[in-house]
């Protein structure tokens, strides 16, 4: 292989092997990086010849043409690339070693209450859909656990402990395992799926847990549309983040210690566990003012 003419397939393996990142954000570095090599091929310019300057412009355009978060995030990627490229010795130095990041408001996330994640999960799906089954023992484990979509679709029968009520996660973000837990509401909904599983498997060897109906391990993408199938039940729409936004800010309202959080989310930094805590100051400051008698007079 031609190390200069391969980068792209060089830096997807690097993506997917050592950094250890799901395919839907491999595809997304590689959708910046071919964006950006275009640029730079209208120029004159190649991918190991950009400068910085030539940098500054096509980060420049993106932020007046997308949103800061998709500019921020074709930052982080280029970034990355090229931080790659010099380890690997391609380029000399690094030309976006210089350029700040796109700093991004603080957002809180979409969370259900827990009123609406029980009209969701207590509202007998398999009774209303063919694949219902399947899909309720999705959303209980998504919401059991606060697993990522990604391992929850990569999760395989030998996963799950059913007497010890807890699953081996494999995170697609660094490779690692970790444990998660779930309790008897999901237990029951599992039990119930796995009686069926087989009906969803054309090779009965198959060891992952979840399938689709073409009998293949299910994707991250149909997960999705699961999710959009059921977001009439909550009048409001559903994505697979939400769900474990929900679990994180209902285990800390119900007094769940912080760094427990963590480490069943299996976040790296207590820094990303803590703005479910900023949900949880809402809720405070909200009852403060609604109870409050000095409150209630000023209002």
């Amino acid at each position: 292989m031609d190390r200069k003419t391969e980068l792209p397939e060089l830096f997807k393996q690097y993506l997917r092997v050592e950094r250890g990142y799901s395919d839907s954000t491999v595809r997304n570095y590689l959708t910046d990086l071919r964006q950006l090599a275009d640029f730079l091929g209208q120029r004159r310019s190649s991918l190991l010849r950009a400068n910085r300057k030539a940098l500054r412009e096509f980060f420049g355009l993106q932020a007046r043409r997308y949103a800061p978060s998709t500019t921020a995030r074709r930052k982080g990627s280029i970034k990355t690339f090229y931080r790659f490229l010099l380890r690997e010795g391609l380029v000399s130095q690094n030309p976006t070693a210089l350029i700040a990041g796109t700093r991004l408001p603080t957002t809180l996330p979409d969370v259900l209450t827990r009123r609406e994640a029980g009209t969701l999960l207590d509202s007998k799906l398999g009774a209303e859909q063919t694949n219902g089954v399947r899909d309720q023992a999705i959303l209980e484990l998504l919401y059991a656990t606060g697993m990522r979509v990604s391992e929850v679709v990569a999760l395989d029968v030998a996963d799950l402990n059913m007497k010890q009520l807890e699953a081996r996660v494999r995170s697609g973000k660094g490779s690692k395992e970790r444990m998660t837990f779930f309790g008897e509401k999901a237990v029951r909904a599992l039990e119930r799926y796995l009686g069926e599983r087989f009906q969803w498997v054309k090779n009965r060897d198959h060891q992952a847990l979840f399938f689709g109906v073409r009998g293949a391990r299910l994707s991250d993408r149909a997960v999705r549309r699961i999710l959009d199938r059921y977001a009439g039940r909550v009048g409001k729409p559903l994505h697979p983040h939400m769900m474990r936004h929900s679990f994180a800010t209902h285990m800390l309202e119900q007094g769940a210690d912080i760094r427990t959080v963590q480490e069943i989310l299996g976040h790296a930094s207590l820094a990303t566990t803590q703005k479910y805590t900023h949900l949880d100051i809402q809720a405070i400051v909200k009852a403060y003012r609604k109870a409050h008698p000095r409150q209630k007079e000023e209002s």
